[in-house]
């Protein structure tokens, strides 16, 4: 819409829900309806030519999305100078946050949340959207509430790409932890959002990542190579589906990693007290598709999400959240990793998943 935001809404600046690369996300309230969203404004000075296009990009392929895992674009409002997104407003923590909390998820509730991020990533590949950035920042909560939906946010590095029609993506982009192998060599598919949702998933069970290390370049080493182990310190208690649904979305060959869709008719999934076909996972899921502890001392640590695309830091378009990422409460209990694919403290692993470039 090509007039002032403040025409329709009443702008709440002190109620700041987070923090995004180019400023605060804040509630604006529509002056008919009283309905409150979240709003994200963007200084169009502060951007550059490319980063504007960008961002044009992103209008064009986030306005289509419509389904109950996926936080909404309601409107964008665009004047001489800026841009801003008014977007569905979730009240919930993100899922790095929720974590942070919990320590380490129960399978039970590692397979819920799984399963509502599947939904979204399937129904994003099948409008031929590749999000390119799933990592556990980019999922919020709709409420506080424990049974809360998880919502799928930034579609700031989404890209249109349809296989057997585009050629392989091969600009280097995303977040240096959950980047797919086939990512760092320049040459890859939709295939790379089913990998880096299966590093959430290993975190959600286990409370670290699979893939760390004080050093960029062995991070980066470690994903090419896929070296990741279940540690029995930490993975003891989980079953062997849900390894067994891991190996198969943290394997090396894209062509061998399963597709969204195929994850959902998993045993994991389909398992415990869990059943995708439940009226009580999904009670409204059929008519939004047709379908069925990252825990220890440095979970204060910043929040800044590094990505690359083509070689240049992009600028994040963090939205919806109400508390940031860097707010999660730290925990001395002294429950670090013993992983061999972990650092010493797995605490680290936070601050790696946020702020190493490789």
């Amino acid at each position: 819409m090509r007039k002032p935001i403040r025409e329709d809404l009443l702008l709440h600046p002190s109620r700041v829900m987070g923090e995004g690369g180019s400023g605060p996300v804040i509630v604006g309230g529509d002056r008919q309806s009283g309905m409150e969203s979240a709003v994200k404004t963007y200084h169009k000075l502060d951007l550059t030519k490319s980063e504007l296009e960008s961002l044009r990009g992103e209008v064009n392929i986030y306005l289509q999305l419509k389904h109950l895992h996926i936080a909404e674009l309601h409107r964008v409002y665009e004047d001489k100078n800026t841009v801003s997104f008014v977007m569905e407003l979730c009240v919930g923590k993100d899922l790095f946050a929720r974590l942070a909390q919990k320590k380490v998820f129960t399978e039970d509730a590692a397979r819920r949340a799984a399963a509502q991020m599947l939904v979204a990533i399937e129904h994003l590949h099948d409008l031929h959207i590749v999000h390119r950035d799933i990592k556990l920042e980019n999922w919020v909560y709709d409420s506080d509430a424990e049974d809360a939906k998880l919502k799928l946010i930034d579609f700031g590095l989404a890209r249109r790409w349809e296989l057997g029609k585009d050629e392989p993506m091969s600009d280097e982009c995303g977040t240096a932890s959950y980047m797919a192998p086939e990512v760092l060599h320049n040459s890859y598919t939709a295939a790379c959002d089913l990998w880096s949702l299966g590093v959430v998933v290993f975190a959600l069970l286990s409370g670290c990542l699979p893939f760390s290390d004080s050093s960029p370049e062995e991070v980066a080493r470690r994903i090419r190579f896929c070296e990741y182990t279940f540690n029995e310190d930490r993975w003891s208690g989980v079953s062997q589906e849900a390894k067994d649904f891991l190996s198969r979305l943290l394997v090396a060959d894209p062509a061998q990693r399963m597709t969204a869709s195929e994850c959902l008719q998993h045993e994991w999934l389909r398992g415990g007290s869990l059943d995708c076909n439940s009226p009580l996972l999904f009670p409204t899921l059929m008519g939004a598709h047709g379908t069925h502890s990252l825990v220890s001392g440095a979970l204060s640590a910043t929040s800044a999400t590094t990505k690359r695309s083509k070689g240049k830091a992009m600028r994040s378009v963090r939205s919806c959240t109400s508390t940031s990422t860097a707010d999660a409460e730290s925990d001395d209990d002294g429950s670090t990793g013993a992983s061999s694919m972990c650092s010493d403290a797995c605490s680290d692993v936070i601050a790696l998943s946020t702020t190493v470039s490789i």
